[in-house]
Formats: structure tokens, sequence, C-alpha cells
């Protein structure tokens, strides 16, 4: 398996990018500062081209399975620290969102994360052309990770013993989880919502997650259960939503767990995936952050809801 820059495609997204001042000022940057400042460099650059420049079409994934593609592809530079906390080089992490698995299932994402000790590589041979430079850096990246995928599937092609148990194995689901009949999906009542905020008054703006607490993921999950309680967000009365708080030291996310209220699989939960906390912009009011993010929490309840509904017309339910 390797990463693929098409010339083609890059050629055309540079030509359609509209506003170039923000990524072009990033390479200069790269080309300009001294060779310990290229971390920090790198990674501003490498947002600016997967983050801020629209969705990115001219890289590929070959060496994948039949039927299997990457609807998603973003490249980023993570400066590194040893553990002294001193900048030691950058990690080039590569996050792919795959399609076309298991039809009743879906795809894992694909995470590459590669270690480079000396990220001044990464600097343009020349910056005559910002679209030459810019595909030079890129290359560069591809190049290291691609050799650690190479690597990896050396060994796991070498190395590692795999189980005949997962050899030649059909790829299904153990089991199908499907959805009842008619099942309400979650919302946000607008005039419960005016409501709760005007009691809540000042209270909301330090009830809303904000980057600058401690805890903003506990912050989002006190803040749905208040919602819920005040019949904000409505759902079905035959589910109920948890949404479990995950704050690390580097960042904060959550994921949200649908259970039954009633019948004998209560304890068996939906749990989606793990989501990162975005922040709204600073000029963004508490009103409107409070219902951003509750709406937030709704979709991802709602996909779940989605993904067991699609079950239940695929599959047979099981006899009790």
């Amino acid at each position: 398996m390797r990463i693929v820059r098409e010339p083609e495609g890059f050629a055309r997204w540079w030509q359609e990018l509209g506003d170039r001042a923000n990524l072009v000022e990033a390479l200069n940057c790269l080309t300009e500062i001294s060779p310990t400042e290229v971390e920090h460099a790198l990674h501003r650059l490498l947002l600016e081209v997967f983050q801020a420049a629209g969705p990115i079409k001219w890289l590929r994934i070959e060496g994948l399975r039949r039927g299997v593609g990457a609807s998603y592809i973003v490249l980023d530079a993570d400066p590194a620290y040893d553990c002294d906390g001193v900048l030691d080089g950058v990690d080039l992490v590569l996050t792919a969102i795959l399609y076309g698995g298991d039809p009743a299932g879906s795809c894992p994402a694909l995470r590459v994360s590669a270690h480079e000790d000396h990220p001044s590589r990464f600097t343009p041979r020349a910056f005559d052309e910002p679209a030459t430079a810019l595909a030079d850096v890129l290359d560069a990246a591809i190049v290291v990770i691609n050799q650690h995928v190479s690597e990896q599937d050396r060994f796991i092609t070498e190395a590692r013993e795999v189980s005949p148990l997962f050899q030649e194995q059909p790829v299904g689901p153990a089991f199908a989880v499907a959805a009842a009949e008619s099942l309400g999906m979650f919302d946000i009542d607008i005039v419960a919502f005016d409501r709760w905020v005007s009691d809540k008054g000042e209270e909301l703006e330090f009830d809303v997650p904000d980057r600058d607490q401690q805890h903003p993921a506990a912050a989002l999950s006190n803040l749905v259960r208040e919602a819920l309680e005040a019949r904000v967000v409505t759902a079905d009365w035959r589910v109920e939503l948890t949404v479990c708080d995950d704050d690390e030291w580097e960042c904060s996310g959550y994921s949200v767990v649908i259970r039954n209220r009633g019948g004998e699989q209560r304890e068996l939960g939906l749990t989606g995936r793990w989501n990162e906390l975005r922040w709204p912009d600073d000029a963004t009011l508490a009103r409107e952050a409070a219902h951003e993010y509750l709406q937030d929490v709704c979709c991802e309840a709602n996909a779940l809801l989605r993904v067991a509904a699609l079950t239940s017309s695929a599959h047979t339910p099981i006899p009790s």
C-alpha cells in the first residue's frame, strides 16, 4: 500500500484556489526560517493545505482491496517533543476515511504516523513557483509515510503469524442490532430551547464548553443532560441518550450512547464514534454555541439510529 499524489489533479486544485495568500505565506515561512523552526512552519503549512483550502482529491491510496477507496485524506505534521520537553522533529500523521468495506458495516479509518528527526528535509528545493515548492514539500512527506507503511507491511507479511481462523474467512457481522419500526429521531424543540436559555440567563455562558475549561467535554455532557431533563432535546420515548465525555491533556472529545428504556436489552448500548470537540468562533453568543453543541450531539445520535434502521431492513430479527 502506498500514498500517491496526482500531479494533474494537484495542478487543477492549485489553479482553482481562490485566495492563496495564507497558503503562500505559510510556504514562505517554511523556506525562510532557520532549520530549528521548521517543525511549526510545516505544521502551519499542512493545516492551510488540508483544512483551510477545502477537500483534497489529488491524493489516492494504492493497494487497497478491490471496492475499497478513500473519501477523505488529511496529512498533518505535529511538532514532537522528547521526555525533557525539547523539540525533537515532527510526527507526520496521515488519516483517511475509507468506504466500500463490509456492506453491513463500515470500513475503519486509516491512520499512519511516522516520526522524522530531521524535518529540514521538507524544505523545498526552490521557491520560484509556489505550486512547485508545495509539491516538493508534499512529496517529501509522502515518501516518509510510504516508507513507514512499507516497513509495517513487510512485518505483517514476513514476521507476524496470522491465525488460520482469520484467514480466508468471509467478512460479516457477528450480530446485528435492529431498530424498531417508526423510531423517532433526536431533535431540538426551539420553543423549549428559548425558554431554557432565558431561564438559565448568564449562567449559560459558563455551562457551554470552552477551550479554556479544564474539562470541556464533561461540560458538554452536563449541558446535554440538562437539555434532556428540560425537554429541550426531544427523542423517542423508548430510548435514552448519554454523552460520554473524554477529557485528555491533548484534546477533548465525546461519544454518544443510546440505550433502551425498557425490554431485556437495557444494558446493550449503541455507541457512536469518538468526536473531537470543535470550538465556536470567539464572537459566537452562548445561545448560538449551546444550540450548535446540542445539534451536533443530535446528529451523532441520529446517525446511530439510522444505522440500526438500515440493519433492520437488511437482516431478519433473531427470534427471542
